[in-house]
């Protein structure tokens, strides 16, 4: 808890220094959501890793994967990570969408100003859980979640709901164009 936050990963017992801003985890957890392809994660390591050109030269991509996504996971495996937190629990937030109450949320408890200040992932994420309740941005986090019958709770989850992304609205069409066209040929 008090031991210095990490700055690398170490991979074959060398470390490699990596960029711990909290806007790469953030970048990668969109890329993730988004269901990116192989060359995309591979791009966003080179970003996260000034040395991964030497990782793939020394053919550790694999590992080092490994122990990234272990610092992603604040230092647990993703079997941990899986463990802790049980089932995959609904989108309640998405940055881009919610990037003026998560600033303000921030700005509010802690004066920190998300988009001028340097924050490691780690820290940030700490931060994150112990967001207070009483914020404009926890009050929609929970709205988003009600499944009880209070008509006023309800007009406010359908008004904070997220919009659907502009990636999954083609990829419903997509699917949607695909269907039509074998129902076309049968």
């Amino acid at each position: 808890m008090f031991d210095k936050l990490p700055l690398s990963i170490k991979v074959n017992n060398i470390d490699y220094k990596i960029n711990t801003d909290f806007r790469y985890y953030i970048k990668f957890e969109e890329i993730i959501k988004r269901g990116a392809d192989k060359q995309e994660i591979l791009n966003f390591m080179f970003s996260v890793c000034p040395f991964f050109d030497k990782i793939i030269e020394l053919n550790l991509v694999e590992e080092f994967i490994s122990e990234f996504l272990k610092f992603y996971n604040l230092g647990d495996t993703i079997e941990d990570s899986i463990e802790n937190k049980g089932t995959k629990q609904e989108d309640i937030f998405d940055y881009y969408q919610d990037r003026n109450y998560i600033w303000g949320a921030f700005y509010t408890q802690y004066r920190v100003d998300l988009n001028e200040d340097s924050l490691h992932w780690w820290k940030f994420k700490a931060m994150w859980n112990c967001l207070d309740s009483e914020l404009i941005f926890s009050k929609i986090r929970s709205y988003r979640v009600y499944n009880g019958k209070d008509k006023n709770l309800l007009e406010l989850k359908q008004f904070y709901k997220l919009k659907e992304s502009k990636e999954n609205k083609e990829r419903k069409k997509k699917i949607i164009e695909e269907i039509l066209s074998k129902e076309k040929r049968c």
